[in-house]
């Protein structure tokens, strides 16, 4: 939630700059023409997504921002005009306030990330037995007890009362809550271990529940479910009646879903269109910089 926030403030305070609200109107503002490759830039910077928590967007889009004011700095040195001048300063100086306001959230985040990540990795060592796991994720917790004892704060499990997560939660709180979650889940959190035909997760079952309700909705609309149901609910109903394995769901899946998907997803999609922008904008360059370097040219000898 933390990092959730992070992503949602910058966002909204990005998308708020005058710059960027104003980049429609490109053609018809000089001002606005000129800072428009900068808009583009810092549109890009906040369009990050996450990969599995490998990629955390907060982060990601923290970083870039850092990079389009390193960026920026560069111009510092050159002479503009009055107006252009104060439109600059104003947008560096908001931009850097921006980053200065959330450095002790990033901060908090960056702290929580390695002992995060290390859960992550123990679990997801499945060729081990469950013996080997439980004992591997008790060192992890008492590390977390350990330091919450220096602290001189609660960290037997059992005395841990729980909370609604919050990006409004210390590092502290999250750790108790970590060891609580812990405790709470270990009497079946190893099972699966131990016995090869028990899933790790139910996630591939929900994700089919989900996706067949969404593309069943996607093709006839919210307000037509009931009638939808009315002339293909013989063919959901049909999950229903079987066992989950994988043979089975993907034979309902080619009998009832896809070619009702395939059927209308070209002319379904086309009503979402969005543009996806590059938000790696550190490892690939975007050449909105250029342009704008390019447009102060321009600028200085007309």
């Amino acid at each position: 939630s933390k990092d959730s926030h992070l992503k949602k403030t910058l966002r909204k305070f990005v998308k708020q700059l005058s710059i960027v609200q104003n980049s429609k109107r490109a053609d018809s503002n000089g001002l606005y023409k000129l800072f428009h490759p900068i808009s583009e830039e810092l549109k890009c910077a906040i369009s990050t997504r996450g990969d599995r928590f490998d990629v955390f967007p907060g982060i990601e889009a923290y970083a870039n921002l850092e990079f389009v004011v390193s960026r920026l700095e560069q111009f510092e040195e050159i002479k503009l005009t009055p107006k252009v001048s104060r439109s600059f300063n104003t947008l560096l100086a908001s931009l850097r306030n921006l980053l200065r306001e959330n450095r002790y959230l990033r901060e908090e985040i960056m702290t929580l990330m390695p002992d995060f990540l290390s859960i992550r990795k123990i679990l997801a060592k499945r060729e081990k037995k469950a013996s080997q796991i439980e004992k591997e994720v008790k060192k992890w917790v008492y590390k977390l007890q350990g330091r919450l004892k220096r602290r001189k704060l609660e960290s037997i499990p059992q005395n841990i009362k729980w909370q609604q997560p919050s990006f409004k939660l210390s590092c502290e709180e999250i750790w108790q809550q970590w060891i609580r979650l812990v405790n709470s889940y270990s009497e079946g959190l190893y099972e699966a271990y131990d016995v090869k035909e028990l899933d790790f997760t139910n996630n591939a079952k929900e994700q089919l529940f989900h996706r067949s309700k969404h593309h069943f909705k996607a093709l006839l609309g919210r307000e037509n479910v009931a009638r939808a149901f009315l002339n293909h609910g013989g063919l959901h109903v049909q999950l229903l009646d079987i066992d989950f394995t994988k043979k089975n769901v993907t034979s309902v899946l080619l009998a009832c879903e896809t070619p009702l998907i395939e059927a209308q997803r070209k002319e379904f999609n086309a009503q979402y269109a969005t543009v996806r922008r590059t938000w790696r904008i550190r490892e690939k360059d975007t050449g909105n910089f250029t342009q704008f370097k390019d447009n102060l040219t321009q600028l200085e000898c007309s």
